[in-house]
């Protein structure tokens, strides 16, 4: 695996211009080439032998070329990178990147694309990129001294997922870049985002007003069950396609909406091929909007709580079919519950 001393050494080496006829430039670029390069193409390599549809360009360029003093000399990169994109989507120039970056001092793992001078891409196709990549896309780290908790199951297994949890923003890109050219490409679809910081550390204390108005619940109560519908559907989608991503088709094809009433909405799978049960939440407010759990949903994640996982659909987009997303897997831990209604029974007398 990746050792802080490999790392250490491609830092006092970065950017350095490289003489071959000097016996430790030579020694630096072939330890380099046998160490953190040649672990980034392997983390590449394995990484797409678990995701069917995609490849990999992971060639050991360690050197750049530049001038100084008015000759073309070449020095050591500041990083080391694979690319990993969709089967025949290489002259793209748009691809999720892993690699080394030892000035960052951190394993990175991105959605990124080609932005130099002789990148294929137009500038108004970089600014579709810049504007459409999210910035929780375009920048990850595992920083350094994290480093010793990590082994290469966990980084492959962290990101595969990373890639098959974002390849319809992937997709998306592609579509919006080299097919649409408008941003309708942006449509029937949800973007994952972190779990939101600066929640509750205490309920609210109620505010009752007392004041009287009007509500038409018939309709409220079919809006609501439309927006819930469309993130149903939403979820839905994502879920077959995550496992598709993954060569898992058999399993794909077994994700399904369940009927009213069984506790929760979507039956799927994990990359595990165990069973989970996905309660979806939809709003068009933001991420810290409160949402409603009835007591057969509590009451069913009480019985699969390892199971069990909550999809919060956010900032939805009615006219787009569109939304973000973050995932609450711990309920007991990241939720706070307040009762808003009570049922009654009569006292025996």
């Amino acid at each position: 695996f990746f050792s802080l001393e490999e790392i250490d050494f491609f830092r006092n080496w970065v950017n350095r211009v490289y003489d071959p006829h000097n016996k430790d430039h030579y020694f630096a670029k072939e330890y380099l080439m046998n160490t953190v390069w040649q672990k980034t193409q392997f983390w590449s390599n394995e990484v797409i032998q678990r995701l069917d549809s995609y490849e990999t360009s992971n060639g050991r360029y360690w050197s750049k070329r530049g001038w100084e003093n008015g000759i073309q000399v070449s020095s050591f990169k500041p990083y080391t990178w694979a690319r990993i994109f969709k089967k025949g989507h290489k002259e793209k120039n748009i691809f999720f990147t892993i690699g080394v970056d030892p000035v960052a001092f951190a394993l990175i793992y991105k959605l990124d694309y080609y932005r130099e001078n002789d990148s294929v891409l137009t500038t108004e196709q970089k600014l579709l990129c810049q504007k459409h990549i999210p910035e929780k896309l375009i920048w990850n780290e595992i920083k350094e001294i994290k480093l010793k908790e990590w082994d290469w199951e966990s980084l492959i297994k962290m990101t595969v997922d990373f890639i098959s949890k974002n390849s319809h923003h992937y997709d998306q890109i592609i579509n919006l870049v080299w097919e649409n050219s408008d941003e309708e490409a942006f449509t029937h679809n949800l973007t994952l985002r972190d779990f939101p910081k600066g929640g509750f550390e205490k309920l609210p204390s109620p505010n009752p007003k007392f004041e009287g108005f009007d509500i038409d619940f018939l309709k409220k109560s079919m809006e609501d069950k439309e927006l819930g519908d469309r993130g149903e559907e939403l979820v839905l989608e994502y879920e077959k396609n995550k496992l598709i991503e993954k060569g898992k088709l058999d399993f794909a094809n077994k994700v399904k909406i369940v009927k009213d009433g069984e506790g929760y909405d979507i039956f799927s799978f994990d990359e595990n091929r165990q069973e989970i049960y996905i309660e979806v939440k939809t709003t068009q407010g933001n991420e810290k909007t409160p949402f409603y759990l009835s007591l057969n949903e509590r009451l069913f994640y009480q019985i699969k709580q390892d199971r069990y996982i909550i999809y919060r659909l956010y900032n939805y987009n009615p006219v787009n079919n569109y939304a973000d997303f973050f995932i609450i897997e711990n309920i007991d831990e990241q939720l706070l519950f307040q009762p808003t209604q009570f049922k009654a029974y009569l006292k025996r007398n």
